[in-house]
């Protein structure tokens, strides 16, 4: 088993090797030192050593994953997404939504997008619930799942984690 410094020169050396970035994945309930670097984007000899200085979680879960500068941005990936599935594009919209949730996977919006891209009733429910464990009070997320629940779609019993499998 790694630990954090491997794991850090790993990822740095990756993104150097392929000339990409390192974003900041932070989890929901991260601590406010760690919450300042949600969603940022470093190069890998800007990138601070994980987990950040002033960490107030004794686990931290903070991680790195690559994106690539010279692609779409996380923003550009999310409204395609959406342009798609407006469009009738599920199979696109899906390919959209899933390639930035393999960067971003604590992206609220993506995760209520790629519901409605859904192929079955259960996949959309895999979607709703990743919302709801990322913000409980999301209100279209909640209709969502009361729907759902009403046509018969039960949540299986869950560790209320956001998934690591994404795509």
């Amino acid at each position: 088993m790694h630990d954090r410094d491997e794991l850090h020169n790993e990822m740095r050396e990756r993104a150097v090797a392929e000339v990409k970035q390192l974003f900041m994945v932070v989890k929901p309930d991260a601590c406010p030192v760690c919450e300042m670097h949600r969603a940022k984007l470093f190069w890998p000899d800007e990138a601070p050593r994980l987990p950040i200085g002033g960490c107030l979680k004794a686990n931290c879960s903070c991680e790195y994953r690559l994106f690539d500068p010279n692609g779409p941005s996380l923003s550009q990936m999310l409204e395609e997404g959406i342009q798609a599935i407006k469009a009738g594009r599920k199979t696109e919209a899906q390919d959209w939504l899933v390639s930035l949730l393999q960067i971003d996977r604590y992206n609220e919006t993506a995760w209520l997008w790629l519901s409605g891209a859904a192929d079955n009733d259960e996949d959309r429910l895999e979607c709703i619930l990743e919302v709801i464990n990322i913000n409980p009070e999301n209100e279209i997320a909640q209709r969502g799942l009361r729907a759902l629940e009403a046509k018969g779609i039960t949540a299986p019993e869950q560790s209320g984690t956001v998934s690591d499998d994404v795509g």
